[in-house]
């Protein structure tokens, strides 16, 4: 026999079919008196595999749920060619059975971004956000997004919004720069980065953003003569980013740089990814927008990192039409 029960329906339509004798299934025999053990055998039957099955795809989603909230989805769940991968469809799953998860909806956004959909996780977080809107950390993340996707008005009225709940984290906060900057409200962020350098004064990067802020506010002489000093910033070329910003190196010494000291390959292109960038960057304040995107193609596509600067090159690309 053959069962089949649309229980979406109001009240449930029923199907029974004898398949050695109808094996076309033509015959409904549900309504048959003479089939009633047949049928109420099979309706016990589906109630109990039902069961089982909405218990395992219970159990599958806490455990899809438990890796959202300890963040265990990895960027390799990515399928090749795009998209969000195992992650994404584990999530969407699970999802269906608990649409309130806050962790669930978060890991989704990440993998949306991991994928370059900042559309698709804007959706997520803006859900999250007006189920949350006291959940002052939402903001920041949703500004973040707004800033990989190149809406840097949303991206700074999420920051604003964020720092409004939490003052004390202005000083800290280098993305909201670096949003100013893009937004041609140069001059907060000069204000934004002098305040960072308060409570961080070992950045080059922070010296090297106030730098592209005065250059356009002020001019490149202004931009040189308060380039900010940095000591104690070790990571490779960072040094040499800054004496370039200074006028005391070439560009082509910060590649040397970069390639010094036989780093494994990993290291290699974390450090060629930083360094095209702020070779972008420079070029950008000497005026040569060419050199400036052509570093910036270097820095987003053949030297691509996952971290928040080598995102910072792919806007850049996309905001300077390269």
């Amino acid at each position: 026999f053959k069962y089949a029960c649309y229980y979406e329906q109001q009240p449930p339509f029923e199907f029974l079919h004898d398949l050695r004798e109808d094996p076309g299934e033509m015959l409904n025999l549900a309504s048959d008196p003479a089939y009633a053990a047949q049928l109420e055998g099979m309706r016990e039957r589906c109630a109990e595999l039902s069961e089982r099955y909405r218990e395992q795809a219970r159990a599958d989603a806490r455990r899809t749920l438990s890796k959202a909230k300890f963040s265990m989805f990895e960027l390799e769940d990515k399928p090749e060619g795009g998209g969000g991968g195992g992650s994404a469809q584990a999530l969407d799953e699970a999802l269906a059975l608990d649409p309130e998860s806050r962790e669930a909806l978060l890991a989704r956004a990440d993998s949306h971004e991991r994928a370059g959909q900042f559309g698709k996780a804007l959706a997520d977080l803006d859900l999250l956000v007006s189920r949350n809107p006291e959940v002052d950390e939402l903001l920041q993340r949703r500004g973040v997004t707004h800033f990989f996707h190149g809406d840097m008005a949303k991206s700074i009225a999420d920051f604003d919004a964020y720092l409004v709940h939490r003052p004390e984290r202005t000083p800290y906060h280098w993305q909201r720069g670096i949003s100013y900057y893009y937004a041609g409200r140069f001059a907060e962020g000069i204000e934004q980065f002098e305040t960072h350098q308060d409570v961080n004064s070992s950045d080059v990067e922070n010296a090297i953003w106030h730098f592209m802020c005065v250059n356009r506010a002020q001019g490149f002489a202004a931009a040189r003569r308060k380039l900010i000093s940095i000591e104690g910033d070790t990571r490779v070329p960072m040094a040499e980013i800054h004496r370039l910003f200074a006028g005391e190196l070439q560009p082509a010494e910060v590649i040397v740089a970069a390639e010094a000291g036989s780093p494994d390959p990993a290291e290699l292109r974390n450090r060629l990814c930083y360094a095209h960038l702020y070779l972008g960057l420079y070029w950008e304040a000497m005026g040569d927008a060419a050199k400036a995107l052509a570093h910036m193609r270097k820095a987003a596509i053949d030297y691509p990192m996952s971290h928040y600067m080598g995102e910072v090159a792919r806007v850049h690309l996309r905001q300077r039409g390269g």
